[in-house]
């Protein structure tokens, strides 16, 4: 599909065409069926700079990713069955503050190891740049197996609860990954994408996957985190739920992201974020296997409880 060069201005952020095309079909002479093709690519030119004062910079990729921070806390802040487990403030400040220790060390060490090359991991280090998720999940379940350990407290009930309110922190942070013109998706010859004018030096249509993600791996995750909280209340459902949905999401949108330069296709035609997923997938089987076999015993229990204390009622 060819692109108009007026769509490539520098002080144009979006532009779109529609093209009306009538199409005749020989029934009779009479009959003219009209169908209306939209074709919309979006010439994407947005500042990542939200603010610049006294030689710092602030960007609103930063911005989205401390607004999704303090969603996610807040949440857990006003989490009626979080606050049953750390009933006082002091172990709820202690537990957030190493969550968000682990969930900040885990990204930056994740991406090293999963998307790195060695002879970029000085530069990568040292730099704000570089965040994976996988990794932060995994340095999340770190810090939330010390603290339980540390308190004598349930480690699924921790994980389910911090688990529920993470896809609202990732809808924003996708929205920032938009707005900072970065993880975008692959080339597209559909009657829609994005041309991401500041950062893609081919300068064509690309598939909007960081909105995907946003919807995908945020308001629909959420929604279903949201249904399993009220009817499977089981330890372990939700962390479950989470890595499988979170797993299939990020699998299936994969196909339509840009994979990193850096590492490329591994494995044939997949890519390191489907590898990840694939592993989280497992892992949340085997939670799920594990909680409903757990829900069945205690289950089990009280019904032979009840019919113990029936029996000798009688």
């Amino acid at each position: 599909m060819m692109i108009n060069s007026d769509m490539l201005a520098k002080n144009c952020k979006f532009e779109y065409k529609i093209f009306r095309l009538s199409l005749f079909f020989a029934v009779n002479s009479s009959t003219e069926w009209t169908y209306e093709a939209i074709y919309m690519i979006v010439v994407f030119n947005f500042d990542p700079v939200a603010l610049q004062l006294y030689g710092l910079t602030l960007y609103w990729y930063g911005i989205c990713f401390a607004f999704g921070v303090w969603v996610v806390c807040t949440g857990l802040e006003s989490d009626k069955k979080l606050r049953s487990l750390l009933v006082s403030k002091k172990e709820f400040d202690h537990f957030i503050t190493l969550l968000l220790i682990g969930v900040l060390f885990g990204a930056k060490l994740g991406y090293l190891f999963f998307y790195t090359p060695l002879h970029l991991f000085p530069a990568i280090l040292c730099s704000p740049a570089g965040l994976s998720f996988h990794g932060a999940v995994c340095g999340a379940i770190i810090a939330i197996l010390g603290f339980s350990y540390r308190y004598h407290l349930s480690f699924i009930q921790l994980i389910d609860q911090v688990a529920y309110h993470i896809p609202k922190g990732l809808f924003f942070g996708r929205i920032g990954n938009f707005l900072n013109s970065e993880l975008w998706g692959r080339p597209t010859e559909s009657n829609w994408g994005v041309i991401f004018q500041r950062t893609d030096s081919l300068m064509v249509p690309r598939y909007p996957s960081q909105l995907y993600e946003a919807l995908g791996e945020g308001l629909v995750l959420w929604w279903l985190l949201s249904f399993i909280r009220k009817r499977y209340p089981y330890d372990g459902a939700i962390s479950s739920f989470f890595l499988i949905g979170y797993g299939l999401v990020r699998f299936i949108i994969e196909q339509w992201r840009q994979p990193d330069y850096q590492v490329g296709f591994v494995l044939g035609l997949l890519t390191m974020g489907q590898i990840l997923c694939s592993i989280m997938i497992f892992f949340g089987i085997v939670l799920l296997c594990y909680s409903i076999r757990k829900a069945s015993s205690k289950i089990s229990r009280s019904s032979m409880q009840s019919w113990t204390s029936f029996c000798k009622r009688s």
